[in-house]
């Protein structure tokens, strides 16, 4: 995740030692640690032209024209986004319209595939009505379409965002969000990430979104918010307790052993 003092890259806690203690069964087999990490690295790589003379190395970039440009399928498809004289599509949002081209949407999208594929009524009109999205949140998922990256957001965005991905079934956004969230849970959205990741059926960050709530239950069972979410989200909140029942069978018979 990014550092809060400046864009460097950080690797978040992601373990403590009472967790370790806790969970031995599942962290540790035969007295070794075993720990399965993911590791996501977003865009591509771009290359820059060098010159070499007189021993030295001088880097052609913005220097009038003795600039060489590298262009890459990456960077031409993305160029391609702030290409309006080119686009065939718009998609209407429901605060405004922005402008697209339908061989990128069909390549990304299987929903929109079959919305251009089966002469529905965006392919006469040659506009994609989605009443239910903010422009904002449609930059971000056509910026994802042309770049395939996705800049960091805030919480609320990346929620949207989320919700659109699944509408068009877009996996690898999906799987990318998820990533944030898990990087952004903390005791205030934990039960609510819950909540998205069991309603998108992603098991993973469920799993990881629950285990937080057990592993922080003290604050968040104070939270305003708590007893109305168990109300509204039963099924997750029996599975909470279920956590936090063999947490603390775990603890106690660790200590025991001690």
């Amino acid at each position: 995740q990014f550092s809060e003092d400046d864009d460097s890259w950080i690797i978040p806690t992601f373990l403590n030692i009472s967790n370790l203690k806790v969970n031995q069964s599942k962290f540790i087999k035969n007295e070794c640690l075993f720990i399965l990490c993911e590791l996501y690295c977003y865009g591509g790589m771009e290359s820059q032209a060098v010159f070499y003379g007189n021993r030295e190395i001088k880097l052609l970039a913005n220097h009038g024209d003795n600039v060489i440009t590298n262009h890459s399928l990456q960077s031409d498809i993305r160029n391609l986004f702030f290409d309006k004289n080119s686009c065939d599509t718009k998609i209407r949002g429901n605060d405004g319209i922005i402008d697209a081209h339908k061989s990128i949407l069909i390549s990304r999208s299987p929903v929109f595939r079959a919305m251009f594929q089966h002469e529905m009524l965006e392919t006469q009109t040659r506009i994609v009505e989605m009443p239910d999205a903010d422009i904002a949140t449609l930059e971000l998922l056509l910026n994802f379409f042309y770049s395939d990256t996705l800049k960091k957001v805030d919480y609320d965005s990346l929620k949207k965002l989320l919700i659109l991905a699944d509408k068009y079934e877009v996996r690898r956004l999906i799987e990318i969000c998820a990533s944030f969230l898990r990087c952004d849970i903390s005791e205030r959205n934990a039960c609510d990430i819950a909540s998205l990741a069991n309603m998108f059926n992603h098991t993973d960050l469920k799993s990881f979104a629950l285990d937080f709530i057990v592993d922080h239950h003290t604050d968040i069972f104070n939270q305003p918010d708590w007893l109305p979410w168990t109300r509204y989200n039963m099924e997750l909140a029996t599975e909470v307790f279920q956590k936090l029942t063999e947490q603390q069978k775990n603890l106690r018979s660790f200590f025991v052993k001690i």
